[in-house]
C-alpha cells in the first residue's frame, strides 16, 4: 500500500515544483525586463507613464534653451523633442558662479531638475547652466 502512495505523491511534488520553478522563472524575467526599462527611462529622463522623474521626486531633464520669456523656457532635447519649464521667483540658477534667471537665454545648455507636472511640464527648483560641448572636427 504504501508503495503505491510513493509513485503519486513523487509525481505531485515534481509537478508542483516544476511549476513553482517555472513560476519564479517568469516573475524574475519580467523584473529583470521591469527594471531594465527603468533604468533606460530614467536615463531619457522619463519616469513612470511617460512622466518625468528625477532627484527629488520630481522632474530632471537637459537640453538648450530654444525661448524664453517671463514664466518659463522650453528646452530642446537631445532626442529632438521639447520640454516646458516653468520658471519660479524660488528657482535657483547656477553655473560656475552664482546665476539668475537674466542668464537663461536661448542657446544655452541647462540641466534642470523639478517637480514633474501632470501635463507633462516640469516646475523648475535648480537649473544649472552648462558649458557648451567643444565639437572637434578631423
Amino acid at each position: 500500500m504504501q508503495n503505491k502512495l510513493i509513485l503519486p505523491i513523487v509525481i505531485v511534488a515534481l509537478m508542483v515544483g516544476g511549476g513553482s520553478f517555472y513560476g519564479g522563472m517568469q516573475y524574475a524575467k519580467s523584473q529583470t525586463s521591469n527594471q531594465a526599462q527603468a533604468f533606460t527611462d530614467a536615463r531619457r529622463g522619463r519616469g513612470p507613464g511617460g512622466g518625468d522623474q528625477g532627484r527629488g521626486g520630481g522632474g530632471f531633464t537637459n537640453g538648450e534653451i530654444v525661448s524664453k520669456d517671463e514664466t518659463g523656457l522650453t528646452i530642446k532635447l537631445r532626442d529632438g523633442g521639447s520640454k516646458i519649464i516653468l520658471l519660479a521667483s524660488t528657482t535657483r540658477v547656477g553655473k560656475m558662479t552664482d546665476g539668475s534667471l537674466d542668464d537663461l537665454a536661448p542657446g544655452a545648455n541647462v540641466t534642470v531638475t523639478g517637480t514633474a507636472n501632470a501635463d507633462g511640464s516640469i516646475t523648475a527648483s535648480q537649473i544649472q547652466i552648462r558649458p557648451k560641448m567643444m565639437i572637434q572636427t578631423p
